[in-house]
């Protein structure tokens, strides 16, 4: 439902998205916890980057699939 908070297995950050939201917002690909990731991420969602910042550690953040320090 739209709004409501769950929880994602984030397997890619759409970064080039976040011009269109005025860097506030990106749309993240993944899955779902409970979710099998052998196969294609089967959640999409846009979120606040805000979030996303609260939710990474500092040390390491991962965009488009690769690790950044």
């Amino acid at each position: 439902m739209a709004g409501e908070p769950f929880e994602l297995l984030i397997t890619r950050v759409r970064v080039t998205s976040a011009a269109s939201y005025d860097d506030e917002w990106v749309w993240v690909d993944g899955h779902h916890l409970d979710c099998r990731p052998d196969h294609r991420p089967c959640q999409q969602a846009l979120v606040s980057v805000a979030a996303l910042r609260r939710a990474t550690p500092p040390a390491e953040q991962v965009v488009d699939g690769a690790a950044r320090r």
